[in-house]
Protein backbone atom coordinates (compact mmCIF):
# COMPACT_ATOMS: atom_id res chain seq x y z
CA UNK A 1 0.00 0.00 0.00
CA UNK A 2 1.40 3.49 -0.80
CA UNK A 3 2.06 6.01 1.90
CA UNK A 4 -0.11 8.98 1.95
CA UNK A 5 0.92 12.66 1.71
CA UNK A 6 -1.03 16.15 2.85
CA UNK A 7 0.25 18.11 0.41
CA UNK A 8 -0.64 21.61 1.93
CA UNK A 9 -1.53 24.83 -0.42
CA UNK A 10 -1.79 28.35 1.26
CA UNK A 11 -1.86 32.16 0.65
CA UNK A 12 -2.58 33.18 -2.98
CA UNK A 13 -3.63 31.03 -5.50
CA UNK A 14 -1.13 30.67 -9.01
CA UNK A 15 -2.08 28.17 -11.31
CA UNK A 16 -0.57 26.51 -13.70
CA UNK A 17 -0.23 23.53 -15.75
CA UNK A 18 3.30 22.82 -15.42
CA UNK A 19 2.94 23.18 -11.46
CA UNK A 20 0.64 20.36 -11.68
CA UNK A 21 3.11 18.19 -13.67
CA UNK A 22 5.53 18.80 -11.01
CA UNK A 23 3.83 17.17 -8.13
CA UNK A 24 2.86 14.26 -10.65
CA UNK A 25 6.28 13.62 -11.34
CA UNK A 26 7.97 14.03 -7.76
CA UNK A 27 5.18 12.02 -6.16
CA UNK A 28 4.42 9.19 -8.55
CA UNK A 29 5.15 6.27 -5.27
CA UNK A 30 2.34 7.96 -3.25
CA UNK A 31 -0.97 8.64 -3.02
CA UNK A 32 -1.73 12.40 -2.07
CA UNK A 33 -4.14 14.57 -1.22
CA UNK A 34 -4.28 18.56 -1.56
CA UNK A 35 -6.06 20.76 1.12
CA UNK A 36 -5.83 24.44 0.89
CA UNK A 37 -6.73 27.83 2.99
CA UNK A 38 -6.37 31.07 0.36
CA UNK A 39 -7.07 34.09 0.67
CA UNK A 40 -10.85 35.46 0.10
CA UNK A 41 -12.45 36.64 -2.65
CA UNK A 42 -9.33 35.29 -5.35
CA UNK A 43 -10.99 34.89 -8.66
CA UNK A 44 -9.48 31.95 -9.52
CA UNK A 45 -10.71 30.05 -6.91
CA UNK A 46 -13.09 27.86 -8.84
CA UNK A 47 -10.30 27.00 -11.79
CA UNK A 48 -8.02 26.25 -8.65
CA UNK A 49 -11.00 23.63 -7.08
CA UNK A 50 -11.00 22.21 -10.92
CA UNK A 51 -7.28 21.75 -11.60
CA UNK A 52 -6.29 20.64 -8.21
CA UNK A 53 -8.83 18.93 -6.99
CA UNK A 54 -9.01 19.83 -2.81
CA UNK A 55 -9.92 17.27 -0.90
CA UNK A 56 -10.57 20.40 1.91
CA UNK A 57 -10.44 24.22 1.69
CA UNK A 58 -11.21 27.39 3.43
CA UNK A 59 -11.12 31.43 2.21
CA UNK A 60 -9.85 33.31 5.22
CA UNK A 61 -9.21 37.06 5.47
CA UNK A 62 -5.54 38.07 5.91
CA UNK A 63 -5.02 39.79 9.18
CA UNK A 64 -3.51 42.79 10.35
CA UNK A 65 0.45 43.39 10.83
CA UNK A 66 0.83 46.41 11.79
CA UNK A 67 2.15 46.72 15.11
CA UNK A 68 4.86 43.89 14.29
CA UNK A 69 6.17 45.43 11.39
CA UNK A 70 6.41 48.53 12.72
CA UNK A 71 8.99 47.01 15.44
CA UNK A 72 11.01 45.34 13.22
CA UNK A 73 14.49 46.72 13.18
CA UNK A 74 16.85 45.17 10.36
CA UNK A 75 16.44 43.44 7.39
CA UNK A 76 18.73 41.79 4.75
CA UNK A 77 19.61 44.08 1.56
CA UNK A 78 16.97 42.42 -0.86
CA UNK A 79 13.61 43.64 1.59
CA UNK A 80 11.24 44.64 -0.52
CA UNK A 81 12.48 43.55 -3.93
CA UNK A 82 12.75 39.56 -3.18
CA UNK A 83 10.33 39.55 -0.45
CA UNK A 84 8.23 41.68 1.30
CA UNK A 85 7.55 41.82 5.32
CA UNK A 86 3.86 41.86 5.07
CA UNK A 87 4.00 38.82 2.89
CA UNK A 88 6.35 36.67 5.29
CA UNK A 89 3.06 37.50 7.73
CA UNK A 90 0.85 36.26 5.80
CA UNK A 91 3.02 33.35 4.08
CA UNK A 92 3.28 31.73 7.05
CA UNK A 93 -0.21 32.18 9.25
CA UNK A 94 -1.92 31.27 6.09
CA UNK A 95 0.78 28.12 6.42
CA UNK A 96 -0.06 27.35 10.26
CA UNK A 97 -4.41 27.75 8.89
CA UNK A 98 -3.57 24.96 6.68
CA UNK A 99 -1.97 22.92 9.37
CA UNK A 100 -4.44 23.10 11.42
CA UNK A 101 -7.16 22.37 8.76
CA UNK A 102 -5.04 19.33 8.67
CA UNK A 103 -5.61 18.27 11.91
CA UNK A 104 -9.03 19.09 12.11
CA UNK A 105 -10.20 17.44 8.76
CA UNK A 106 -8.04 14.18 10.45
CA UNK A 107 -9.94 14.36 12.79
CA UNK A 108 -13.48 15.13 11.53
CA UNK A 109 -12.46 12.20 8.42
CA UNK A 110 -10.74 9.81 11.00
CA UNK A 111 -8.17 10.11 8.40
CA UNK A 112 -4.93 9.56 8.22
CA UNK A 113 -1.56 10.72 6.48
CA UNK A 114 1.91 9.64 6.67
CA UNK A 115 3.78 12.69 5.40
CA UNK A 116 3.04 16.41 4.92
CA UNK A 117 4.42 18.78 1.80
CA UNK A 118 4.33 22.55 1.83
CA UNK A 119 3.94 23.33 -1.23
CA UNK A 120 3.84 26.70 -3.79
CA UNK A 121 1.85 26.79 -6.60
CA UNK A 122 3.93 28.31 -8.59
CA UNK A 123 6.63 26.18 -9.00
CA UNK A 124 8.22 24.36 -12.14
CA UNK A 125 10.12 21.12 -12.30
CA UNK A 126 13.91 21.34 -13.46
CA UNK A 127 14.83 17.73 -13.36
CA UNK A 128 14.84 15.11 -10.20
CA UNK A 129 16.25 11.78 -9.46
CA UNK A 130 13.58 9.46 -7.29
CA UNK A 131 13.68 10.46 -3.81
CA UNK A 132 11.45 8.28 -2.54
CA UNK A 133 13.40 5.99 -0.22
CA UNK A 134 14.65 9.36 1.08
CA UNK A 135 10.79 10.25 2.37
CA UNK A 136 10.05 6.95 3.66
CA UNK A 137 13.07 7.41 6.13
CA UNK A 138 11.67 10.55 7.04
CA UNK A 139 11.09 10.22 11.04
CA UNK A 140 9.53 12.56 13.51
CA UNK A 141 11.12 16.01 14.34
CA UNK A 142 13.08 15.86 11.13
CA UNK A 143 12.56 17.94 8.03
CA UNK A 144 12.92 16.82 4.59
CA UNK A 145 14.21 20.24 1.87
CA UNK A 146 15.84 20.59 -1.56
CA UNK A 147 19.26 21.00 -1.97
CA UNK A 148 18.63 24.54 -4.02
CA UNK A 149 17.21 27.65 -2.99
CA UNK A 150 18.28 27.96 0.56
CA UNK A 151 19.46 31.23 0.41
CA UNK A 152 19.64 33.28 3.64
CA UNK A 153 18.37 29.97 5.49
CA UNK A 154 16.20 27.40 4.75
CA UNK A 155 14.22 26.66 1.89
CA UNK A 156 10.30 27.92 2.83
CA UNK A 157 8.59 27.25 -0.39
CA UNK A 158 8.99 23.17 -0.60
CA UNK A 159 9.47 20.79 2.58
CA UNK A 160 8.58 18.06 3.66
CA UNK A 161 7.47 17.29 7.40
CA UNK A 162 6.05 13.32 9.03
CA UNK A 163 2.79 14.48 9.49
CA UNK A 164 2.78 13.94 13.53
CA UNK A 165 5.43 16.67 13.39
CA UNK A 166 4.50 18.89 10.90
CA UNK A 167 1.99 20.95 13.46
CA UNK A 168 4.57 22.47 15.48
CA UNK A 169 4.52 24.75 12.29
CA UNK A 170 1.46 26.14 13.81
CA UNK A 171 3.81 27.91 16.61
CA UNK A 172 5.97 29.63 13.82
CA UNK A 173 4.23 33.46 14.07
CA UNK A 174 5.26 33.05 17.87
CA UNK A 175 8.96 32.71 17.06
CA UNK A 176 8.63 35.15 14.52
CA UNK A 177 7.32 37.65 17.24
CA UNK A 178 10.09 36.55 19.74
CA UNK A 179 12.74 37.23 16.93
CA UNK A 180 11.62 40.60 16.35
CA UNK A 181 11.78 41.29 20.35
CA UNK A 182 15.48 39.79 19.81
CA UNK A 183 16.19 42.62 16.96
CA UNK A 184 17.03 39.52 14.42
CA UNK A 185 17.19 40.90 11.02
CA UNK A 186 14.14 39.67 9.53
CA UNK A 187 14.22 37.33 6.64
CA UNK A 188 11.64 34.47 6.09
CA UNK A 189 14.60 32.00 4.92
CA UNK A 190 16.55 32.88 7.81
CA UNK A 191 14.40 33.29 10.69
CA UNK A 192 12.68 29.44 9.52
CA UNK A 193 16.43 27.91 9.98
CA UNK A 194 16.27 29.63 13.14
CA UNK A 195 12.92 28.26 14.38
CA UNK A 196 14.03 24.52 12.83
CA UNK A 197 17.03 25.21 15.29
CA UNK A 198 14.96 26.62 18.34
CA UNK A 199 12.93 22.84 18.03
CA UNK A 200 15.75 20.92 17.63
CA UNK A 201 14.47 19.60 14.10
CA UNK A 202 17.02 17.53 11.89
CA UNK A 203 17.40 18.57 8.44
CA UNK A 204 17.52 16.03 5.99
CA UNK A 205 18.31 16.84 2.30
CA UNK A 206 16.98 15.71 -0.90
CA UNK A 207 19.77 16.10 -3.50
CA UNK A 208 19.51 15.92 -7.42
CA UNK A 209 16.41 18.06 -7.41
CA UNK A 210 15.64 21.77 -8.97
CA UNK A 211 12.68 23.68 -9.80
CA UNK A 212 12.48 27.30 -10.63
CA UNK A 213 9.71 29.55 -9.55
CA UNK A 214 7.10 30.51 -12.24
CA UNK A 215 5.06 34.04 -12.98
CA UNK A 216 6.49 37.49 -11.88
CA UNK A 217 9.74 38.62 -10.21
CA UNK A 218 10.66 41.98 -8.91
CA UNK A 219 13.95 40.90 -7.12
CA UNK A 220 15.92 42.53 -10.43
CA UNK A 221 14.35 45.54 -9.82
CA UNK A 222 16.79 47.62 -8.35
CA UNK A 223 15.07 50.85 -7.58
CA UNK A 224 13.00 49.00 -5.07
CA UNK A 225 14.91 49.89 -1.66
CA UNK A 226 14.58 48.27 1.54
CA UNK A 227 11.64 49.91 3.90
CA UNK A 228 13.63 49.34 7.18
CA UNK A 229 17.60 49.30 7.69
CA UNK A 230 19.33 47.20 5.84
CA UNK A 231 21.87 45.30 8.73
CA UNK A 232 22.60 41.95 9.43
CA UNK A 233 23.78 41.96 13.74
CA UNK A 234 27.06 40.18 13.85
CA UNK A 235 24.88 37.15 15.59
CA UNK A 236 22.64 36.50 12.58
CA UNK A 237 25.68 36.80 10.53
CA UNK A 238 27.50 34.00 12.26
CA UNK A 239 23.99 31.95 12.32
CA UNK A 240 23.41 32.48 8.64
CA UNK A 241 27.05 31.13 8.47
CA UNK A 242 26.53 28.31 10.48
CA UNK A 243 23.60 27.05 7.92
CA UNK A 244 25.26 27.35 4.76
CA UNK A 245 27.85 25.04 6.19
CA UNK A 246 25.85 22.76 7.84
CA UNK A 247 24.08 22.63 4.22
CA UNK A 248 27.42 22.37 2.08
CA UNK A 249 28.61 19.52 4.90
CA UNK A 250 25.11 17.52 4.21
CA UNK A 251 25.33 17.88 0.76
CA UNK A 252 28.88 16.44 0.43
CA UNK A 253 28.03 13.69 3.33
CA UNK A 254 25.37 12.47 1.26
CA UNK A 255 26.87 12.14 -2.20
CA UNK A 256 29.91 10.68 -0.14
CA UNK A 257 27.58 7.84 0.75
CA UNK A 258 25.95 7.33 -2.67
CA UNK A 259 29.24 6.63 -4.30
CA UNK A 260 29.90 4.25 -1.08
CA UNK A 261 26.72 2.48 -0.85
Amino acid sequence: MKKKIAILVSGNIRLFNKNLSFLKNILADFDYSILAVVWRDQENLEEFKNLYKPIKIEEITKKKWDDPISKILYVTGEENRSYKLLNIFNMWDSIAETSALLIKYCHEKNEKFDYVLRYRTDLELISFKNFSNQLLNLKNNEILIPEVHNYRGINDQFFFMNFKTFPIIEKIIKHLLLCIDNKRVFHSEYLFSQFIKFNSLKIKIINDINYSQLGDKTHTNLNLKPTKTAFIPLYDKIEMKKIKYLLKFKKLQKKINNILY
